[in-house]
């Protein structure tokens, strides 16, 4: 497991993370179905930095711009003004 400051990771998220089992970007699984499988159809959610396989929160394709998740940040999950989304 990578240490969050070791991965330039904001301290707001950092600090969330923290609270739960988080993943490495190699180790993530979708945080829905629990499967590795189809990582290309993987957002990684810009509050809690869980991944998601789009068809798993019922999205067509992955989001322009910043994105949260609606299961754990209670966003609407709708793409929100901010740097690109997706596989990090």
């Amino acid at each position: 497991m990578y240490h969050p400051q070791c991965i330039e990771m904001p301290d707001r998220m950092a600090a969330l993370v923290k609270t739960y089992e988080w993943s490495c970007v190699d180790c993530r699984v979708c945080s829905v179905c629990y499967k590795p499988e189809k990582e290309d159809q993987i957002v990684f959610c810009d509050r809690c930095d869980r991944g998601f396989h789009t068809f798993c929160v019922g999205l067509k394709q992955a989001p322009r711009g910043t994105w949260i998740c609606e299961i754990f940040c209670g966003s609407k999950l709708t793409p929100m003004k901010g740097k690109p989304a997706g596989k990090r």
